[in-house]
């Protein structure tokens, strides 16, 4: 744990830079700057793309609050919740993300499967620099490495897994497939699609190795986890998306 990355001196008083904090920062900036820099890749103003994920960052975060707040509503009545804490819900983030990326999408008359082609590798990488500040904050930790559902290599001293970096890494590989994809041409949104599928598919995964079971929400208490769940979704929502990119491909033109 880092959990404070620097801090200054302003006026006599330090100000301090949360390792979180900055590392989510940086990896709302990295999304921008890959979604517009592949923009007119995807027949899209830079400005469009850059103003719709823009939105969608802060929807995002919002619905991040939220997802994790409703986890955690216990604590919420109780008064005990803690607003300026760590690792929210990045489930919750994507899905207020496309919410807000839809609603300037749908106002300016931009192709919203566009932007999210344009954005999924972006998402995916800004992603992994997020959970290194996770890794660094403290949060989303792993279990301890004898409760892990897997063989791994003993470490002393009660260490844990490093699920974060695990996380890290899967979402640099599933980036730079996405990046090496082609834009569709008669199968919009089949980019965004696959990500949704490659996430969700890694979430299941690497969620078996979390160990802060008490931030997080069960609907089988410590087999099956809210996450989980939403990651079934995840790829369910790919899985169609893709199926109805190639019955569009398939028909005729008009």
């Amino acid at each position: 744990m880092h959990p404070e990355l620097f801090h200054v001196a302003v006026f006599g008083q330090p100000l301090r830079f949360g390792s979180y904090g900055v590392l989510v920062v940086l990896a709302l900036a990295l999304g921008l700057v890959v979604t517009r820099l592949r923009a007119r890749r995807f027949g899209l103003e830079p400005f469009d793309a850059f103003a719709a994920t823009a939105i969608a960052a802060v929807s995002g975060w919002t619905g991040s609050v939220l997802l994790d707040a409703a986890v955690q509503w216990r604590q919420v009545l109780a008064g005990q919740y803690p607003w300026d804490q760590p690792g929210l819900v990045f489930l919750g983030g994507l899905l207020g993300g496309v919410a807000g990326a839809w609603a300037y999408t749908r106002a300016y008359g931009v192709s919203l499967l566009a932007v999210a082609d344009a954005a999924a590798p972006g998402i995916a990488l800004g992603h992994a620099v997020g959970r290194v500040g996770c890794l660094l904050g403290g949060c989303c930790y792993g279990r301890p490495w004898a409760e892990a559902p897997a063989r791994v290599i003993e470490l002393a001293g009660g260490a844990r897994h490093p699920v974060q970096l695990y996380e890290a890494a899967l979402l640099v590989l599933l980036a730079g497939g996405l990046l090496a994809l082609s834009p569709p041409r008669r199968r919009p949104g089949a980019i965004f699609a696959r990500y949704l599928v490659g996430y969700g598919v890694l979430r299941i995964v690497t969620e078996l190795f979390r160990g802060d079971d008490q931030e997080r929400g069960f609907l089988i208490p410590g087999v099956w986890s809210t996450s989980q769940t939403l990651s079934l979704v995840l790829v369910a929502a790919g899985v169609m998306g893709l199926r109805a990119g190639r019955r569009r491909a398939a028909a005729p033109p008009a």
